[in-house]
């Protein structure tokens, strides 16, 4: 089959001198290798992002804690109460 032969019923008339730099060039390498980058780019930034909010989050809870344990130690319940309830 030459390239001036019609595909699967379709007129395809395209000189060959116009195909060969593109089928002699690794477009597709080079897509394949542009996508895969991008893809390993998004990636990074998620785990980036999910590590940056645990740590966050870690910090929030012992905020809490810490703040907990202090309203444990208030004598009056009615203080004790009102405390927990402003370190929520």
């Amino acid at each position: 089959m030459t390239l001036d032969q019609p595909l699967h019923g379709q007129a395809r008339n395209i000189p060959r001198r116009r195909l060969g730099p593109l089928l002699s060039m690794p477009v597709w390498a080079v897509l394949a290798a542009l996508c895969a980058a991008a893809l390993l780019f998004s990636f990074g930034r998620t785990v980036q992002t999910v590590v940056t909010q645990g740590s966050e989050r870690r910090a929030q809870d012992l905020h809490v804690a810490k703040t907990l344990g202090r309203c444990n130690t208030i004598a009056a319940r009615q203080a004790r109460d009102e405390c927990r309830v402003a370190a929520r």
